[in-house]
């Protein structure tokens, strides 16, 4: 939620990079 770790769709799904 607002952490940008990885790539911005963490931030809108939540669980793509994983």
């Amino acid at each position: 939620m607002g952490s940008d770790r990885r790539r911005p769709v963490s931030v809108e799904q939540g669980v793509s990079f994983r």
